[in-house]
C-alpha cells in the first residue's frame, strides 16, 4: 500500500513538473437598474378651468355640462343705470300773473233819505189861503229838484246793481195818476255832471194815500253814478180833495224820498268799500309729458312773491292742497299784505309727499296754489277798479324726488361704459380658433317698473397680452325689449356671436341706452342693471400655437441606479415614454427633465439644457364618434438611448419631470370635453455587467 502512496505522488511531481499554473475565472452577469416616474395626467378641463381665473372672484371661467363637454362661459351682473337725482327731478315753469278783485261788491251802501220836503215847499201858493179850506182838483205840480248826498260813496261804475226809491207820502192828499198825468208819479234821479240820460227813471203807477208809502225799484246795467245825486220829479195831485190850510199843514205835511242801492257789483268806485274777497287758483306746469300721480319731494323750494297794486291792505292765505307736509299737515300760509306791500312765501319742500288732492291716483299736470284774500274795510273814501290786482310771480327750484308713480315721458337714459377687465385667463389656448356656436343670454335685473323698456347695448370685447390688446370685436344689440319690474331675459345667438368670442376676450366693455316710458314707479336709487352670460362649448377649429402645459413633478433617484450612472461598463441606458392621448387633438408633446429640481416651470425659454435634456414625441388624435366625441385612447410607446452626456445627469439625487402639448391645426371642427386628457408614464433603465468578487 506504501508503494501506491509513492507511486501517485511521484507521478503528480512529474505532471506539476511540465504544466504552466493559470489564474482562476470569477463568475459575471447583468443587473437593470430601473427608475419609473410619473406626471399627473394632463387633463384639458381641469388644466383650462385651473388657468382661466385671474381672480378667484371672477364669474367668468370654462364650465362643463352633463356630457363633460367644456364651455367657456363669461358671465357677471352689471349695474347699468342707477335712477338717479336728476332723472327723478322736474323743474316747475316760472309763472308771473296777478290775482284782480274783479268785479266789486257793494252790498253795504247805506240807504239816503231826503229830510221831509213840506207842502210849502212843494205848493208855494197855498201860503197865500192861509185859514181857509181849499179843494184841489186833478192837478199836476212841478216842485223844485232835491239834492241827495250819500256819505259812503262818491262815485260808481255800475256793472248791475238794483236802485230802490221809496215816497212815504205824508200830505194832505192822494199822490198818484190823474187826468193830467195818467202815469203817475215819476221820478227822475241823476248823478251830478249827467247831461244825458238820467241814472233812473223811476215810475209809481198807482195812487199813494196821505199817510201811504210805495217803493218802485229799477235795474241798473252798465251805468255811472256821481255825487251828488239831483232828484227831480213832478207830483200828480188826485182831486178833488178838500182840507183847511194851515200854517201847520203847510210846515209839517210833505213827503219823504228814500234812495237804496242793492246787489250792486261795480267795475270802479270811489267809496268806503266793504271787505272785498278775491281768489284764484294759480297753477305751475312743466314742460315735459311726464304725469305725476304720486311723489315724494326729496328737497325743492318754490318761491311766491306777492306785490299789492290794490289801494286797499289785505289779508292772503295761501295754500297747496296736492302737497302734504312730511308729518302730514297741509301747506297753509297766512298773511297781512299793505296797501303798496310786498310779501314773499317760501314754500321750502323736504321729504314732502305730492298727490292729486281730488282724485286720488289720478295724474297731475301741474301744482295748483290757491289764493284766497279779502281787503280791509277802509276808514275814508278810497277809490278802486275791479282791475285792481295783486301781482304774483312764482319761481321754481328743480323739484327733486325720491320716488314717484305715475307717467313717465319718453326718455333715454345713457349707460355710462362699464369695464369688466381679466375676466378670463385662456392660458395656453389663445392661438388661432375658430368657434362653431355660441349664445349670448341676457337677463335684465329691473329693481323699477316702466311700462315700456328697451335697450341699444354695444359690446366690445378685447384679447388682452401683458396689459397690450392684441385683438378686438365688437357687438351691436339694438331694441332689447324687456319686462320691467321683474327679470326678464333676451336670448341671442347666431354668426355675430361666435364672431364676437372667437378673439377669446379678456376685457369686455359695455355701452348703450335705455329708452323708457309709460306708467311707472321709480325711486332714487333704484338699479336697472343686466346679467349677461356668453356661452360657447368647446367645438373649435384649432389653427396654430396652441399650447397645453401639464404640471411638473421631482422623483428621487437611488443610489444603486446613480452608481451605476456613474459606472463606465454600461451595456445600455434607455429612456422609454408611455403616451396616452384621450383627446381629439394631435400634435407634439415635449417632455423636460433637470437636475434643477426646484424648478416649477421648465417650459420657458430659459431652460437650462446642461441640466437637463428635451424629447419630443409626436402623438395621433385619440379615435372619435360621429359627435366628435373621443371613443377610446391612444397609445404612443417610444424609447431614447441615454447617452454618457445625458446619463450622467441621473448622478444627480433628485430630478424634475414635465411635459407640454402642442396642438397640431384640427383641419376642422372637435369636441373637447373637460375629461379629455393626456397622460405620460415614464422609466430609465439602465443595464450594466457586474462580476462576483
Amino acid at each position: 500500500m506504501s508503494r501506491k502512496i509513492l507511486l501517485l505522488l511521484g507521478l503528480s511531481l512529474i505532471v506539476l513538473s511540465s504544466c504552466e499554473l493559470k489564474e482562476p475565472v470569477l463568475p459575471e452577469w447583468d443587473i437593470v437598474a430601473k427608475i419609473p416616474f410619473a406626471v399627473d395626467d394632463l387633463i384639458l378641463g381641469e388644466r383650462l378651468v385651473a388657468d382661466s381665473l385671474s381672480d378667484t372672484s371672477s364669474t367668468a371661467s370654462f364650465r362643463v355640462d352633463n356630457s363633460s363637454i367644456l364651455y367657456i362661459s363669461l358671465r357677471d351682473s352689471l349695474e347699468l343705470e342707477s335712477i338717479s337725482r336728476e332723472t327723478l327731478s322736474l323743474k316747475p315753469e316760472d309763472l308771473e300773473t296777478s290775482v284782480d278783485l274783479d268785479t266789486l261788491e257793494m252790498n253795504e251802501i247805506a240807504d239816503v233819505s231826503t229830510p221831509l220836503i213840506p207842502l210849502g215847499a212843494i205848493f208855494p201858493e197855498l201860503s197865500q189861503v192861509t185859514g181857509f179850506p181849499i179843494t184841489i182838483p186833478d192837478t199836476t205840480i212841478n216842485p223844485p229838484d232835491v239834492i241827495i248826498e250819500p256819505t259812503d260813496f262818491s262815485r260808481i261804475r255800475f256793472a248791475s246793481g238794483i236802485a230802490t226809491l221809496t215816497l212815504a207820502n205824508n200830505l194832505p192828499f192822494t199822490i198818484g195818476p190823474n187826468s193830467i198825468t195818467p202815469s203817475g208819479l215819476i221820478v227822475t234821479v241823476r248823478g251830478a255832471g249827467d247831461a244825458g240820460d238820467p241814472f233812473a227813471t223811476f215810475v209809481f203807477p198807482t195812487p199813494i194815500d196821505s199817510a201811504g208809502t210805495q217803493s218802485v225799484s229799477v235795474n241798473i246795467g252798465e251805468k255811472e253814478i256821481i255825487t251828488p245825486i239831483e232828484v227831480s220829479y213832478e207830483i200828480p195831485i188826485v182831486g178833488p180833495e178838500t182840507f183847511d190850510v194851515t200854517n201847520e199843514i203847510l210846515e209839517n205835511s210833505g213827503f219823504t224820498l228814500t234812495f237804496a242801492l242793492d246787489n250792486v257789483r261795480a267795475v270802479e268806485a270811489t267809496a268806503i268799500l266793504e271787505p272785498q274777497m278775491y281768489s284764484d287758483i294759480i297753477k305751475i306746469g312743466y314742460d315735459s309729458q311726464t304725469r305725476l300721480s304720486k311723489a315724494t319731494i326729496e328737497s325743492g323750494e318754490i318761491l311766491i312773491d306777492f306785490v299789492n297794486r290794490i289801494d286797499l291792505p289785505s289779508t292772503v292765505s295761501v295754500t297747496v292742497p296736492a302737497i302734504t307736509r312730511a308729518d302730514g299737515a297741509p301747506f297753509l300760509f297766512d298773511f297781512f299784505i299793505p296797501t303798496a306791500g310786498v310779501y314773499q312765501v317760501p314754500i321750502r319742500l323736504r321729504d314732502d309727499e305730492l298727490s292729486n288732492p281730488d282724485d286720488p291716483g289720478a295724474l297731475i299736470d301741474s301744482i295748483a296754489i290757491h289764493v284766497d284774500a279779502m281787503t280791509l274795510r277802509p276808514d275814508e273814501l278810497v277809490s278802486v277798479t275791479a282791475s285792481d290786482s295783486v301781482e304774483i310771480d312764482v319761481s321754481s327750484d328743480t323739484l327733486f324726488f325720491g320716488g314717484f308713480a305715475g307717467f313717465l315721458a319718453p326718455d333715454t337714459l345713457d349707460i355710462d361704459p362699464v369695464f369688466e377687465r381679466d375676466l378670463i385667463d385662456y392660458s395656453g389656448f389663445d392661438g388661432d380658433i375658430e368657434l362653431q356656436q355660441a349664445t349670448l343670454e341676457l337677463t335684465l335685473l329691473s329693481g323699477v317698473f316702466v311700462e315700456n323698456l328697451a335697450a341699444d347695448i354695444a359690446v366690445s370685447g378685447y384679447h388682452t397680452e401683458n396689459g397690450v390688446i392684441t385683438d378686438s370685436s365688437s357687438l351691436v344689440l339694438n331694441n332689447l325689449v324687456f319686462v320691467a319690474g321683474e327679470p326678464s331675459s333676451v336670448s341671442v345667438s347666431g354668426p355675430e356671436i361666435v364672431e364676437f368670442l372667437k378673439v377669446l376676450p379678456n376685457d369686455i366693455r359695455f355701452s348703450g341706452e335705455v329708452r323708457v316710458s309709460g306708467n311707472a314707479n321709480l325711486a332714487r336709487g333704484d338699479n336697472i342693471g343686466i346679467r349677461y352670460r356668453f356661452d360657447t362649448p368647446m367645438i373649435v377649429d384649432i389653427g396654430n400655437d396652441v399650447t397645453f402645459e401639464g404640471d411638473t413633478t421631482s422623483f428621487e433617484i437611488n443610489e444603486e441606479f446613480r452608481e451605476a450612472a456613474a459606472n463606465q461598463e454600461l451595456q445600455d441606458a434607455i429612456l422609454s415614454i408611455d403616451l396616452f392621448n384621450h383627446t381629439p387633438l394631435g400634435g407634439t408633446v415635449q417632455i423636460y427633465l433637470s437636475t434643477d429640481f426646484t424648478d416649477n416651470n421648465l417650459y420657458d425659454a430659459n431652460f437650462d439644457s446642461t441640466r437637463g435634456f428635451i424629447e419630443t414625441v409626436t402623438i395621433a388624435p385619440a379615435p372619435v364618434d360621429a359627435g366628435g366625441l373621443v371613443t377610446t385612447e391612444g397609445t404612443n410607446q417610444v424609447s431614447f438611448t441615454l447617452d454618457a452626456e445625458r446619463l450622467r445627469l441621473f448622478e444627480q439625487r433628485r430630478m424634475r419631470v414635465g411635459y407640454s402639448f402642442d396642438v397640431d391645426p384640427t383641419g376642422g371642427f372637435v369636441t373637447i370635453r373637460y375629461s379629455d386628457y393626456v397622460r405620460m408614464l415614464g422609466a430609465a433603465e439602465i443595464t450594466y455587467r457586474i462580476e462576483d468578487e
